[in-house]
C-alpha cells in the first residue's frame, strides 16, 4: 500500500532516529540516497525498510539487489519524506537500518587506527570513516565526537560506517590500551611536528586526529607530531583531508590493510 500519511508508523520511527537518544533506544539509524544504501546492503547490514517517494531516482539494479535480498519498500506520496530528509535536494530514498554493533576494541590491535579525538564536525567524520574504509583502518570514536550513525555523518560516508570496526572509548582508556598492545601513537598537528613526508610513521600505527578548533586531548601532550608541509600563509587542511594523506603514507610504506589488520 502507498504511504499516505504522516502518522504512518515507518514515517514515526524514521523521524525518531534524527535524534541520537532515538537512534539509541531503537538500536537503528538512517542511510539517504541509493548510493549509500547500496554500500550498506552489500556490506550485509540489516535493512529494516526502504522507503521511496514516488518520484525517487531510478536505481533499478537497487531495486533488484532489494528484492534478492526481500527488504521490505514502501513506497510515500510526494513531500511526506521532507520531514525526515536532511538533504536539500533529496534523492528520495530512506532506509531504516539497524546499528552496527560496536561492543569495544578487538581482542588483537588492529595494525592501522585512527583515534577521532573531539572531531565535531559531521563531514569531516563521515569523510574520515570513508578513507578509513578504502585503507582498512579501524577507528576509535574518543570523547567529544561526532555521533557516527547521525544521517550527516552516514551521508558523508557513503555507507562506510557499517564496513569500519568503530567503537567509542574514552582517550585515557585507549591510551592505556595502545600501551599495552604496542605500536606507536602519533598526532596530526597543523603547526608543529615532524614532516610527515619524511619522518618514519610507526607501525603498527595509531593516528590521533584531532578537533581543528582546540587540537587533540591533553592525554596526548607527550606524544610525537606530525604536520604536513605547506607554503607559507595557507589554511591548514581540515581534519578528514590530512588524517587521508597521512594514512596514505602509511600505505605507500606498508600496503592497504583488511578491516583494520
Amino acid at each position: 500500500m502507498m504511504i499516505t500519511s504522516p502518522n504512518n508508523q515507518w514515517l514515526k520511527r524514521a523521524r525518531a532516529l534524527l535524534s541520537r537518544r532515538g537512534r539509541e533506544r531503537e538500536g537503528a539509524f538512517l542511510v539517504e540516497g541509493p548510493r549509500a544504501l547500496r554500500t550498506v546492503l552489500e556490506a550485509g547490514a540489516q535493512i529494516e525498510c526502504v522507503l521511496l517517494e514516488v518520484t525517487a531516482v531510478e536505481a533499478p539494479e537497487l531495486r533488484a539487489a532489494l528484492a534478492a535480498a526481500r527488504v521490505q519498500v514502501e513506497t510515500a506520496t510526494p513531500g511526506l519524506l521532507g520531514t525526515v530528509f536532511e538533504t536539500e535536494t533529496p534523492q528520495g530514498w530512506l532506509a531504516v537500518v539497524r546499528s552496527p554493533e560496536t561492543s569495544g576494541p578487538p581482542a588483537a590491535r588492529p595494525a592501522r587506527l585512527v583515534l577521532a579525538d573531539r572531531v565535531q564536525d559531521p563531514g569531516n567524520l563521515g569523510s574520515l570513516l570513508r578513507t578509513a574504509d578504502a585503507v582498512g583502518a579501524a577507528v576509535v570514536l574518543l570523547g567529544g565526537t561526532a555521533d557516527p550513525l547521525t544521517p550527516k555523518v552516514v551521508r558523508a560516508s557513503a555507507g562506510s560506517v557499517v564496513r569500519v570496526p568503530w567503537w567509542r572509548q574514552p582517550a585515557a582508556e585507549v591510551q592505556a590500551w595502545l600501551a599495552e598492545t604496542g605500536g606507536g601513537v602519533v598526532v596530526l598537528d597543523s603547526g608543529a611536528g615532524d614532516d610527515l613526508l619524511t619522518a618514519d610513521l610507526p607501525w603498527p600505527l595509531a593516528l590521533v586526529a584531532g578537533s581543528e578548533a582546540h587540537g587533540p586531548s591533553e592525554v596526548w601532550a607527550d606524544a610525537p607530531r606530525l604536520r604536513l608541509p605547506m607554503r607559507a600563509g595557507a589554511e591548514s587542511l581540515n581534519v578528514a583531508i590530512a588524517t587521508a594523506v597521512a594514512l596514505y603514507d602509511s600505505v605507500r610504506k606498508h600496503g592497504i590493510g583488511d578491516d583494520g589488520a
